[in-house]
């Protein structure tokens, strides 16, 4: 995926952003918070909360089933984040084991920006983060009520054009 050119990075995106409404859309998730055990939609996945000092997240499959590894040591709107972004990883098939394997060069890959990106979308979607926001006013009420961190809050709000502030 490292060598898709623009368009193919585009359509990427795009396909980020479709699976994550997709996926809401598929289990009838309407308003936030988007539930965590949404990553069943693969179906054979077990999630294991593990004692790492640094690694946030880890994605491997075993056996034809998917393990999602996350730092059980960070706060949990971090562990949510964490989580749909290992997701994202399983649902293309990108395999931990593989990707540490061949990574190259710069440590922040396409493949983790697409997981970031997918992240957002399933947790923050902009259809609910512009319908709270005039209610809700603050980054910390919104944070809580989508389940995320307050610093990923305040960077979706200010990707939305929604907060200058970012506060």
């Amino acid at each position: 995926m490292a060598n898709l050119d623009v368009k193919g990075r585009g359509a990427a995106v795009m396909k980020a952003e479709r699976q994550a409404g997709d996926i809401r859309r598929h289990f009838g998730v309407l308003r936030p918070p988007t539930p965590d055990n949404i990553v069943s939609y693969l179906g054979n996945v077990v999630i294991e909360y593990v004692d790492w000092k640094t690694l946030s997240g880890a994605c491997t499959c075993i056996d034809g089933k998917w393990i999602l590894g996350v730092n059980k040591n960070h706060p949990k709107a971090r562990r949510r984040f964490t989580l749909m972004h290992e997701f994202k990883h399983a649902l293309d098939g990108v395999n931990a084991r593989d990707y540490f394997a061949k990574r190259e060069g710069p440590a922040r890959t396409f493949e983790e920006f697409l997981a970031d990106h997918f992240a957002v979308h399933i947790l923050m979607p902009e259809e609910w983060v512009r319908t709270y926001y005039p209610r809700l006013k603050r980054v910390d009420t919104m944070a809580w009520r989508f389940g995320v961190s307050f610093q990923a809050m305040k960077v979706r709000l200010k990707e939305l054009g929604l907060r200058r502030d970012g506060l």
